[in-house]
């Protein structure tokens, strides 16, 4: 998993900022788990920010079989779920740590996941991405063992500058 970091203004709403600003580094991931925790305790990979900053995390799944898969997105604050370049699940905005789910059917094979992220004012922080895969009853973090690089092509320049 590949993440851009951006700085956010302070009292920023909704993902929507992102698209105004430019990358100020890039991080790398091995799994959305960043469950519920005071946000002080801060973002793996993210040093002493802990307010105010987004990230866009692009990275391919190896779906092992073509089936209906139920995937829910946990935040605090905003984050969307993009598969192959469609808006699977959208929980942008300023709140407590919000589940959302929804099935979709997926095709075997690579699919490119991105998941873009806000973390607004404390008190919390949280970002994970779970599926429940056919047949299964509870949710699960996708094997790091399906989860790969982005494809070529999809991540934008970064200037390092902050």
């Amino acid at each position: 998993m590949i993440a851009d970091v951006y700085r956010l203004s302070v009292g920023s709403q909704s993902l929507s900022e992102m698209r105004r600003r430019k990358p100020i580094r890039r991080v790398c991931m091995a799994q959305l788990d960043i469950v519920p925790r005071d946000f002080r305790e801060g973002f793996p990979g993210m040093g002493s920010t802990v307010e105010w900053f987004g990230l866009d995390i692009r990275f391919s799944v190896n779906i092992p079989e073509t089936a209906t898969y139920e995937l829910m997105l946990l935040a605090d604050d905003g984050a969307m779920l993009s598969i192959d370049d469609e808006n699977v699940i959208d929980n942008d905005g300023i709140h407590a740590p919000t589940p959302v789910a929804t099935k979709i059917k997926l095709e075997k094979g690579l699919r490119n996941f991105r998941v873009r992220y806000f973390q607004g004012p404390g008190p919390g922080l949280a970002l994970m991405l779970a599926w429940k895969k056919p047949g299964a009853t509870d949710y699960g973090y996708i094997p790091r063992s399906l989860i790969g690089r982005p494809p070529a092509g999809t991540l934008p320049q970064v200037q390092t500058k902050e």
